[in-house]
């Protein structure tokens, strides 16, 4: 398979200038494409945790070809974490249109939080994004997993009923669906099992220092359980970084497009709670809780762990998404 993308306007520190890897969630496939000059530049100007995060985009062999016309599908340049999609695509409009003019397919990838639809008929192509809702989704719009650093497999694993979070407790959200989610959900959670919460809630978004980013971690580490709820995006972070962590992600589902919904066993690595259950979030995860043998929960933590390896790590999403 060949790809091509215009890589005239490439400019690696537009891409990282907000929030470092916060604000590539959806590039290891773009960016596993690059030719080595470029991934060169990117990594030249990336901070340490992006260079880590990214670093195994450099065994990809594959690169994007010189030309529409030798290629098989046309990738449609990066679209930022703050770029709205449908003006994104209306940008490279008259690029998109001479590729489909040449029978070639499409591949857009969206890492934005904005949550709007994409109009791309599944006859030209594919989307895979990481925000959005499922039910305004259309059949050929698929999730795509964040990346993140890999602090390393657990050393242990937990057994006993508690909760992590780390965090704002307010979420900037972009659409005005599902409006106030995760505050709603910390606070019936701190109301009805506080003796199983372990929230460290902060004052305003991101680790504004390493420390920060170690109680972030070690947050995750101490509990079983970490709570997943969208933020500005319809999606979390926290989901890739739970798995990685090798515990168990309480997923609010606010209609997700989860990332290889047809392989990743979601409904049972998970605490997955679906609108029609947010009256009873913490009555639901005892229930998870209480149908699990102790070897069961920690056989969970391990495949969790598996997950994150072949699935989130940017060579293997490059290798799944192709």
């Amino acid at each position: 398979m060949k790809y091509y993308t215009n890589l005239e306007g490439f400019n690696p520190i537009s891409l990282l200038k907000d929030h470092g890897v916060y604000g590539l969630p959806h590039a290891s496939f773009y960016l596993s494409l690059l030719p080595k000059e470029y991934k060169d530049k990117l990594m030249s100007v990336a901070n340490a945790e992006v260079r880590a995060a990214f670093k195994s985009i450099y065994e990809v062999q594959d690169k994007f070809c010189d030309s529409i016309e030798e290629a098989d599908l046309y990738v449609v340049p990066f679209c930022g974490i703050h770029d709205n999609p449908g003006l994104h695509i209306e940008k490279w409009k008259d690029e998109i249109n001479y590729a489909l003019k040449l029978g070639k397919k499409l591949v857009y990838l969206i890492g934005t939080d904005m949550n709007m639809p994409v109009k791309i008929s599944r006859e030209n192509g594919l989307i895979f994004r990481t925000s959005g809702f499922l039910s305004e989704a259309s059949s050929n719009v698929y999730g795509c997993p964040t990346v993140n650093i890999d602090v390393g497999k657990p050393k242990k694993y937990r057994t006993k009923l508690s909760i992590s979070f780390t965090g704002w407790p307010i979420s900037s959200d972009m659409s005005g669906k599902f409006r106030g989610i995760r505050k709603d959900t910390i606070n019936e959670l701190r109301l009805k099992i506080p003796d199983k919460c372990d929230f460290f809630l902060k004052d305003e978004w991101g680790p504004t220092c390493n420390a920060d980013k170690l109680q972030f971690y070690k947050n995750i580490s101490d509990n079983l359980y970490c709570l997943c709820v969208r933020g500005g995006g319809n999606f979390s972070f926290r989901l890739g970084e739970t798995l990685m962590m090798g515990r168990i992600p309480i997923l609010i589902d606010t209609e997700y497009i989860l990332p290889f919904v047809n392989e990743i066993p979601w409904d049972t690595n998970c605490v997955r709670i679906k609108p029609e259950n947010f009256h009873r979030i913490s009555e639901v995860i005892q229930e998870y809780h209480d149908a699990h043998t102790e070897e069961e929960l920690i056989a969970i933590q391990k495949q969790n762990r598996i997950i994150w390896e072949e699935y989130f790590i940017p060579k293997n999403t490059y290798k799944k998404i192709s």
